[in-house]
């Protein structure tokens, strides 16, 4: 965990993990906040979520795969495996193939 996730509930980071990395939807707080509808996602959220709800947007909004937030659209796109996830995807896999092993 790096010094911008340490505040963001492990479990949510968990969830973003899986949902950016395979498409998996997360939860109704975090597929509402990935959608841009805030005040859905706080009326969905857990107790540690509403407390670390600052963290978690800056967290998106930093570190999140482009095209992967921001309305409902593209985040039904990402969990269908479109355009922009199969990009990031190919990004994943060129940098991994270009590090030393």
């Amino acid at each position: 965990m790096n010094g911008y996730s340490s505040n963001v509930p492990k479990h949510t980071l968990d969830a973003l993990d899986r949902y950016w990395t395979h498409g998996y939807q997360p939860g109704s707080f975090l597929t509402m906040l990935l959608c841009g509808k805030v005040f859905d996602a706080v009326n969905r959220a857990d107790h540690m979520n509403k407390e670390a709800l600052g963290h978690i947007v800056y967290y998106i909004v930093h570190f999140a795969p482009r095209g992967s937030y921001g309305s409902e659209e593209l985040v039904q796109d990402w969990i269908n495996k479109g355009e922009m996830f199969q990009w990031h995807e190919k990004n994943r896999i060129v940098e991994y193939l270009s590090t030393d092993a």
